[in-house]
């Protein structure tokens, strides 16, 4: 469930986080956290393939993403930027 993958977010057991997020309903938000596990994983591809999907699902998500530290490494990023916009 979204709860515990966030806990295990936030614990740094991303692996953990990305089985338990996997097994989750696919909203916004799940996607968004995925991402936020891949960037910390320095995974690129599943980052950006996560927020795109967070995206389409909650366009608002973008601004916060834009600002988020979790993503501070790709905030110069060029796939990066063209995603936010």
């Amino acid at each position: 469930d979204f709860n515990l993958g966030l806990a295990q977010v936030l614990n740094e057991d991303y692996a953990g986080a990305d089985k338990t997020l996997g097994c989750a309903d696919k909203d916004a938000d799940t996607y968004y956290l995925l991402a936020v596990s891949a960037a910390r994983q320095e995974n690129k591809s599943a980052m950006l393939d996560n927020l795109g999907q967070a995206f389409k699902a909650n366009a608002d998500l973008k601004s916060a993403a834009a600002k988020d530290r979790s993503f501070l490494k790709y905030f110069k990023d060029a796939d990066f930027q063209a995603l936010v916009k």
